[in-house]
């Protein structure tokens, strides 16, 4: 095999081994660089079948970095924070762990590291959303999070449940650390053989 030593005291080497191709660096970073306006740096590989295909997108045009599976984008970097995008309906994101306590886990956290935190702050949403008949995108559901008092010693905090209704945002449901409330019409339906059950002797 032939080994191309580079920097004063080689302190990078590009080598064959006769199985795979090594580049290495003992010193510093290794850059990979491109100058030319709009274009990419792509990592491609064996496509599974014989062929080649990327794998790696640094896109140029667009600031986007990309993940790809056998060539088609699954994560993609944007200028606000990240997408995600499968063709199935399995698991688009997947957290695992194999840490074997009686703990938590595996846990996803979202924080809003606010300067300036006040009580009715939202801190955290999650959205659902779809289709209309007319080809549009539609929230058709979000649980949001929120400050009630932010005060140190006496936090408080709340779920808060929209959903569409009538072709509007509403909040039906707030879910206090004291209380459940239903709001905007929203009604507490029970089931047949469902029951209501209160606790001590009076309701």
């Amino acid at each position: 095999s032939v080994e191309i030593r580079l920097g004063s005291d080689a302190d990078a080497n590009i080598k064959h081994t006769g199985t795979n191709l090594n580049v290495n660096e003992t010193t510093g970073d290794i850059n990979i660089r491109t100058y030319a306006n709009d274009k990419d740096v792509v990592i491609s590989t064996d496509d599974g079948s014989g062929g080649i295909t990327e794998y790696i997108v640094a896109d140029g045009s667009t600031g986007a970095v990309k993940l790809k599976h056998y060539g088609t984008t699954v994560f993609e970097t944007t200028s606000t924070g990240a997408s995600i995008t499968n063709t199935s309906t399995d698991d688009a994101l997947l957290v695992t762990t194999t840490e074997d306590s009686n703990s938590a886990g595996p846990v996803i956290s979202l924080k809003r590291n606010s300067s300036s935190p006040a009580d009715a702050d939202y801190i955290g949403q999650v959205k659902f959303k779809g289709e209309n008949d007319a080809d549009q995108e539609i929230t058709y559901a979000k649980i949001t999070g929120k400050i009630l008092d932010a005060s140190d010693g006496s936090e408080d905090g709340m779920l808060e449940y929209a959903f569409i209704k009538g072709g509007s945002q509403n909040i039906s449901a707030r879910f206090r650390g004291d209380a459940l409330q239903l709001l905007n019409g929203t009604n507490l339906y029970v089931g047949t053989g469902g029951n209501i059950q209160f606790e001590g002797g009076t309701a």
